[in-house]
């Protein structure tokens, strides 16, 4: 186990919140960007808002407006990191929290730091 310490923060503080924020990335990502989150979110949400309305119309009432902003990462990510949050405090905090919360919030962060790397090794950066 990590004991070091910087100040008040150890350093398995600093890891769940940069496991956290990495995790928040990915899952950003899914949503705004990636097409699995496309067909398996937001499109099935579109068809639920009525999204889209007859040609020449832009998108109008509260539920399209809400569908709207899964396309702005900055809207996604705060309620991403909401929630990642909220997980981190319940599953034990920074430091303390369960293994099974940094397994899970790992293998996001994981997947965000290998898919970047492949993509450009591969050429194929976005």
């Amino acid at each position: 186990m990590v004991t070091a310490q910087i100040g008040s923060v150890t350093v398995r503080d600093f890891l769940d919140i940069l496991i956290l924020v990495l995790a928040d990335l990915r899952l950003t990502r899914l949503v705004t960007t990636d097409d699995l989150g496309y067909w398996l979110l937001r499109e099935p949400l579109e068809r639920w808002a009525d999204f889209y309305p007859d040609e020449g119309e832009e998108p109008s009432g509260l539920k399209s407006k809400i569908v709207s902003g899964l396309a702005c990462p900055f809207c996604v990510g705060f309620w991403v990191g909401l929630s990642l949050l909220a997980t981190l405090f319940l599953a034990g905090g920074p430091g303390h929290c369960s293994l099974l919360w940094e397994y899970a919030a790992g293998a996001f962060a994981l997947n965000y730091l290998a898919g970047h790397i492949a993509a450009r090794l591969d050429g194929r950066a976005e």
